[in-house]
């Protein structure tokens, strides 16, 4: 089988096969460790891994954050302000911006970043939008109570709220869910937390209007921001940077993040291996090149 998977590189890659397979042997017992020591842990269960703790947190946060369903009342929350209709028109078009600009960056940034980047806006301006409401009351609030600073104050910081998702949590949660789990548990790791993200929407979505008007937008928004607060503190520790990195790689890391042992970092691409990532399967040491 050996002799096999070295025929096989030689059709790929025509040259430096020796050096290339050795390589790929090297990660093949990277992620073999990986798996075995991940087994002596959790045995059978991706639901007790690492890997599952750190996205599952990122789609709870994704629904907690409360954009998927503060954008539901961006018409009222604008009008409320005196501000034009359409603005939720212009929204339209900017998250779509602010999606094209991570995709066109995430490689190169880093999801980490991203993350962390778009969690800390949002805190930012949900702050900001929790002041401006604070004494916001539909019954007696009318459009002249609030100031033209107020005004520009709630319509940026709804903009940079809605930015901030569209660059952080929105894309980069479900790049993250793609990239961290084994071949073996991926498909149902990704199905569980598919419908674990329409039950949270669907809570989150019947529950914020009673809140609203339990406490109003003010101190809604408030409680995001804390929710926002803890979000920071889970992407900093639990969820590992992916850019760069193989399979194996990321397992590798996922297992020492507890802090002991090395963690390994990315290797360079000699320009001998594809960009995209390598499927290794352990029992021939073939190889085949795509997206995983």
């Amino acid at each position: 089988m050996v002799e096999e998977a070295r025929e096989s590189m030689r059709f790929v890659y025509k040259s430096h096969v020796d050096q290339e397979f050795e390589k790929l042997r090297d990660q093949v017992e990277l992620i073999q460790q990986a798996e075995a020591a991940e087994q002596q842990e959790h045995p059978h269960n991706f639901m007790q891994s690492k890997a599952f703790l750190a996205a599952i947190g990122l789609v709870i946060f994704q629904q907690f954050s409360g954009q998927p369903s503060v954008i539901s009342y961006s018409t009222v929350l604008f009008q409320a302000a005196g501000l034009a209709g359409t603005s939720s028109i212009y929204m339209s078009i900017y998250m779509i911006l602010n999606t094209t600009v991570t995709v066109l960056t995430v490689d190169r940034v880093g999801r980490k970043f991203l993350l962390t980047t778009g969690c800390f806006i949002m805190i930012f301006a949900l702050g900001a939008l929790s002041i401006a409401f604070w004494n916001y009351n539909p019954n007696t609030t009318t459009p002249a109570s609030f100031s033209p600073f107020s005004r520009m104050v709630i319509l940026v910081s709804m903009f940079l709220y809605i930015g901030a998702y569209q660059i952080g949590f929105g894309p980069v949660t479900w790049l993250i869910v793609s990239e961290v789990f084994p071949l073996e548990s991926r498909g149902r790791a990704t199905a569980f937390l598919v419908e674990l993200n329409f039950a949270l929407n669907f809570l989150v979505q019947f529950v914020v209007p009673v809140i609203e008007a339990a406490i109003g937008w003010g101190h809604t928004f408030a409680l995001f921001c804390a929710i926002m607060i803890f979000a920071a503190h889970h992407i900093h520790y639990r969820v590992p940077e992916t850019k760069g990195m193989t399979l194996e790689e990321i397992e590798q890391k996922l297992h020492h993040s507890s802090g002991s042992g090395d963690i390994v970092e990315p290797r360079e691409n000699t320009g001998l291996l594809p960009k995209s990532r390598l499927v290794v399967t352990t029992d021939c040491m073939s190889t085949s090149k795509g997206f995983v």
